[in-house]
């Protein structure tokens, strides 16, 4: 491999694209552990529950009263823990979008000499905000497409529910539960158990893959730009 030697003896490590490497390193560590903690989490509190309802089971008369609550086990091992544990991943998943997209863009600003700031922009949400931004301030073309966009918009508003509502959404207002509802029908991976968003393993896969893909792109057109480094 043939290496830039000047290029790498001026390298900027201001540059905030350099951290990603790490931050996504960790990130993704993690959520490829996360469906062996998921069976792992299922089994711990299995064992331990169905333990301690074993100890009391003269409690529980008559017998099919002691089956039911042994069934309550397995469902909430089935179903609650998963659940929660996936939705865990979203949020920090948004998190090194947001921040990196953020750092990088106020990166941009500074050598593009440019006194307004990106929180500065008033936009309905931070996906238009980063638009109007490029668009408007930086005019300098976004490297991603009309799909990625609409998928990064989905995921936000999945995230959203997660971050603020816990997944749940029974007692929100009428409009919020149209556009969950909404945003549900457009993607795979996601669905609806009553008022209460299920996540699959699939779409935390995919959802990665539409992250890092977003912000490697972005990193290599700045990175070009201003011949700095790539990750």
């Amino acid at each position: 491999m043939n290496i830039d030697l000047e290029k790498l003896m001026n390298l900027d490590i201001s540059y905030p694209g350099i951290s990603f490497g790490y931050h996504s390193w960790a990130l993704g560590a993690y959520l490829d552990s996360l469906e062996n903690f998921i069976d792992i989490a299922k089994e711990q509190y299995r064992t331990r529950v169905k333990h301690e309802l074993e100890k009391r089971k003269n409690e529980f008369e008559p017998e099919e009263y002691y089956q039911q609550k042994l069934n309550e086990v397995d469902e909430a091992a089935d179903e609650h823990i998963p659940r929660y544990a996936r939705m865990a991943a979203i949020v920090p998943l948004w998190g090194i979008f947001e921040l990196t997209v953020s750092d990088i863009t106020n990166y941009v600003a500074e050598r593009e000499k440019t006194k307004l700031k990106q929180k500065e922009i008033k936009a309905d949400n931070i996906i238009k905000q980063i638009q109007k931004y490029y668009a408007g301030v930086l005019d300098i073309p976004l490297p991603w497409t009309e799909s990625q966009l609409e998928e990064i918009s989905l995921f936000y508003k999945i995230r959203n529910a997660i971050a603020h509502r816990n997944g749940q959404f029974g007692d929100d207002t009428a409009q919020r539960k149209k556009e969950i509802k909404t945003a549900v029908e457009k993607l795979d991976g996601v669905t609806m158990h009553g008022f209460q968003l299920e996540i699959s393993s699939e779409y935390i896969e995919k959802s990665t893959q539409l992250v890092f893909s977003m912000i490697s792109s972005l990193n290599k057109m700045v990175s070009d730009r201003y011949d700095g480094p790539t990750i």
